[in-house]
């Protein structure tokens, strides 16, 4: 029984995988002594339903090349310089190997570590839900994955690498792979070591990018003590492992993690508001040290007890510490007349534990067209305790810039969120026909919090008085109950999904230091359309309705004020009602002599959560979340592959809209983005001589806000990449690639701002490419500065972030593969 269909018993495929059952074509016999002509052919993929698969056995690459190459050659797939993958324009997020989630779904781990030559096809699929698959009823969530479907040969042993570089200056990487795939039994360990922020030495990233290996990055900081990115330090180790028996009826897999991490992030910063009358602008220079220590698990156990009954078994776990220091400074004007200016510092030490699991029941009658009944819990509990210190040391001015005032905080904050949540699904599954099918289900979902904020002042060298305007002790109960009916049609041309949930929300608020009581109710009908049409093999067409719930979030409804920074208060809003959107999107994809992908979706939302921010003549700032009718977005995106002339080319348009709305003061602004994009990609191979791959990216932002239209914020942007290996001197990659950025300066940005990164390597590979030696040189230019705006309703932030400056690297990698044999 294949592994993508664990539970055919009951009719429905767990996922259209293709896994390690299938068999690779075989090779005809040659006479080795005839002389071969390799002409590489147009990488065309083929339409399987709703997945696009590639067959990679007429890609030619260099030897010891990694996935991440490999997927570079695909058409419609792009591979960024740290590392993100995304096919005409979206993200991938998930990545397969045979089938099995590997590495909780961190793809760079894989593309970067696991050798090209080893994938016989790669595919890429909208995955359905876990309770999708296990139910074959689907809820309309997808997630946008590619799985690497494994050689033969490569299921027969263990295979693994070495690798480790340093320079003089103290810089350093390592790495190291060991896996073993036996049939369908997979195990995997990676580690890391290293202080460029790469993932390990075989990485070819163009630029610098933070490990998020083991889930690394701060994550929950109530304090805000972090100034960014920065360059990590880390060292980091994964285990995988996976293996199905008994006919594929039982089935294991599971994930463990391990994560130290140290950064020193640096970041200079620029925030430009738009008012009514003025321009508010922020400058702020901000430096951390955060350090984070982290251990994960998580795992799930398929049983097939006959062929009317099935189990499923889920768990996760995970432990964090942190400890972080933070600094900044900085001043804000009004129309260029300086108001304050302030220093800050914070120190904060907290940790983190998550925990969980869920058992789902899955029974069916003799009868074969009979129901199908499915029965889920699931229990989980949090538990985040952070202890810090805050000191600010605020200065306002008069018009004249005379000292108006100055105000010290000096405090010590305990926050405490303490949470368990259970929920008990039921549901049933009755064909109606050999194609339709009616689903209905009933859940519940309980969560009950305690959540607790306590900020002392300091009197006598100690902090012992509390402050009650800034603590609170809150015990919360959420509880949502959802009905479900859903009709649905799995027709091989065409095929639909229509369903209808009924949503009751029910939230309690229990003051227990002020003794009152807050209750709320919500509830909602949310509809569901999914039509899918397939004329022929190469052509499909997708519409998707869908409305849902956008819930407030438990510090969005407290009542007590947050000032972690003085000048920029936070107020939560107990009397949040949720948000209420709707969006439509269509989908047209051909796969013909041309590949061709267009999209286009609509969006609206009633009661959404916002903001409203109220500033003063000195400058300081109250935020408070309100709900707002009046947000919309539109989007369109038309992309095209095709070989042209002996080169594979794509070009890829987005145009994007939004209006989002949000308080000023006391006025409300509507604030319009509208963005414009085109990328042009080139690739040219000429097999055992030159490999080129060019990309230029030219884009368009137009911001404005109806509380003051004379102040527009529009420029372009530029972001070109050049990549040239050359494989004419046996045994010798020489490589050399570069990213190149541009923003157009503006209206409330005074320059425009650039950055050129440029890296090049030369490789060696010895003893039948087993052993490489490499010479790299990162950031050649040393153009060391990590440039990024954004835009956000009345709001624009540029801010500049410390990356990693010039360095060389001499490397030493070993391979090893060894095959199993049958006694």
């Amino acid at each position: 029984m294949l592994v993508a269909d664990r539970y055919s018993a009951f009719g429905q495929s767990r996922d259209s995988l293709s896994t390690h059952k299938s068999k690779d074509t075989a090779l005809a016999k040659i006479d080795s002594l005839a002389p071969v002509i390799v002409r590489p052919k147009a990488i065309r993929p083929r339409m399987k339903g709703d997945t696009l698969e590639y067959n990679t056995g007429n890609i030619i690459l260099r030897p010891n090349a990694n996935v991440e190459e490999l997927l570079g050659r695909l058409p419609g797939l792009h591979v960024a310089p740290d590392g993100t993958i995304t096919y005409n324009g979206e993200v991938i997020n998930q990545l397969l190997v045979d089938g099995e989630d590997f590495f909780s779904s961190n793809p760079s781990l894989i593309t970067r570590n696991f050798d090209a030559d080893r994938i016989a096809r790669v595919e890429l699929l909208d995955r359905k839900s876990e309770m999708s698959r296990f139910t074959g009823i689907d809820d309309g969530n997808r997630t946008k994955t590619l799985n690497l479907v494994l050689k033969e040969d490569s299921r027969k042993g263990y295979f693994g690498k070495v690798g480790a570089g340093a320079d003089p200056s103290g810089i350093y990487s390592a790495d190291g792979l060991l896996a073993s795939f036996r049939g369908h039994e997979q195990f995997a360990a990676l580690g890391f070591a290293s202080n460029t922020g790469n993932l390990g030495v075989s990485s070819n990233a163009g630029g610098i990018s933070v490990a998020t290996v083991a889930g690394l990055g701060l994550g929950y900081d109530p304090l805000g003590t972090s100034a960014g990115e920065g360059i990590p330090r880390i060292y980091a180790g994964v285990a995988h492992y996976a293996n199905t028996w008994d006919g594929g009826d039982d089935h294991v897999n599971g994930d463990y993690k391990y994560g130290n991490m140290l950064t020193r992030p640096a970041t200079t910063s620029k925030v430009v508001q738009t008012l009514p009358d003025s321009i508010y602008a922020q400058y702020k220079k901000a430096q951390s040290v955060n350090r984070q220590d982290i251990h994960a698990g998580y795992g799930n156990y398929d049983l097939v007890i006959d062929s009317l009954s099935a189990l499923r078994f889920d768990f996760h776990l995970s432990s964090s510490e942190v400890k972080n220091g933070y600094s900044d400074s900085g001043n804000s004007s009004f129309n260029d007349i300086l108001v304050n200016d302030a220093q800050r510092n914070i120190r904060s030490a907290g940790s983190v534990r998550n925990g969980g699991g869920a058992i789902e029941w899955k029974i069916r009658t003799r009868k074969r067209t009979g129901p199908v009944f499915f029965v889920t819990t699931g229990l989980g509990t949090t538990n985040n305790v952070t202890n810090g210190y805050i000191y600010s040391l605020n200065r306002f001015y008069l018009q004249d810039g005379q000292l108006a005032s100055q105000d010290t905080v000096d405090q010590r904050k305990l926050i405490t969120n303490r949470s368990k949540n259970y929920s008990l699904s039921l549901s049933l599954l009755k064909p109606l026909g050999k194609l339709t099918s009616i689903y209905l289900s009933w859940q519940t979902s309980n969560a009950n919090s305690r959540y607790y904020q306590a900020s002392y002042d300091k009197g006598d060298g100690k902090y012992l008085k509390q402050v009650d305007s800034l603590s609170n002790n809150y015990d919360e109960h959420r509880s949502d109950q959802t009905g479900n009916i859903t009709l649905q049609n799995n027709g091989r041309r065409f095929n639909y999904s229509l369903s209808t949930e009924i949503f009751s929300y029910s939230y309690r608020q229990k003051d227990i230091k002020g003794d009152s009581t807050m209750n709320y109710h919500y509830l909602n009908l949310l509809p569901r359309l999914e039509v899918n049409f397939a004329p022929n093999s190469t052509t499909r067409f997708n519409f998707f309705y869908v409305a849902g719930a956008k819930l407030p979030s438990v510090d969005q409804l407290q009542s007590v004020k947050n000032n972690n920074d003085p000048l920029h208060i936070i107020l939560g809003n107990p009397h949040l009602r949720p948000g209420f959107n709707q969006n439509w999107n269509f989908e047209f994809k051909q796969v013909r002599s041309w590949m061709m992908d267009v999209k286009f979706s609509f969006g609206v939302t009633s009661s959404s959560i916002s903001t409203k921010t109220t500033t003063d003549t000195l400058g300081r700032q109250i935020s408070q979340p309100v709900n707002v009718d009046g947000v919309r977005n539109m989007s369109f995106s038309w992309s095209v592959n095709k070989r042209v002339l002996g080169l594979d080319m794509s070009a890829i348009a987005n145009v994007t809209y939004k209006q989002n709305v949000s308080y000023v003061n006391a006025d409300l602004s509507r604030n319009n983005s509208y963005a414009e994009s085109l990328l042009l990609n080139v690739g040219k191979l000429i097999p055992d001589k030159i490999s080129i791959n060019l990309s230029g990216r030219l884009g368009y932002m137009d911001n404005n806000s109806s509380i003051n239209t004379s102040t527009p914020v529009r420029y372009w942007t530029q972001q070109h990449f050049a990549g040239v290996t050359l494989y004419f001197i046996k045994g010798f990659d020489i490589n050399t690639y570069a990213n190149y950025f541009w923003q157009q300066k503006t209206s409330v940005f005074g320059k425009s701002t650039s950055v050129l990164l440029w890296n090049t390597d030369v490789s060696r590979n010895f003893l039948s490419n087993l052993l490489v030696a490499k010479f790299q040189i990162n950031n050649l230019l040393d153009q060391n500065s990590g440039i990024s705006r954004s835009n956000t309703g009345n709001i624009n932030t540029e801010s500049f972030t410390n990356i990693l400056g010039r360095y060389w690297l001499f490397s030493l990698t070993w391979r090893f593969d060894h095959k199993y044999h049958r006694k």
